[in-house]
């Protein structure tokens, strides 16, 4: 499920066939990055690249973090 965008890139949560811990994909035109993320505190971190050989650059995941840190990225309303 998508759950938004930044900079063309796509943030999405998989709801089928997923795991521990929480976590979205941004999928790259060369790559995909999984980043966790805490529903408690709202903490987000880089989880992993792949393909490694096609990382992006450092700047551009770190702007894609503070995307998804914002709180409408992740929250849901309960009604």
């Amino acid at each position: 499920m998508k759950v938004g965008a930044y900079k063309g890139y796509v943030i999405s949560v998989f709801l089928r066939d997923e795991h521990c811990p929480p976590h979205v994909h941004v999928r790259g035109k060369e790559w995909d990055a999984r980043f966790r993320f805490s529903f408690l505190n709202g903490d987000v971190e880089l989880w992993d690249i792949e393909p490694e050989r096609r990382q992006p650059p450092t700047a551009v995941m770190k702007e894609i973090r503070e995307a998804i840190m914002q709180r409408h990225y992740l929250a849901r309303d309960a009604a």
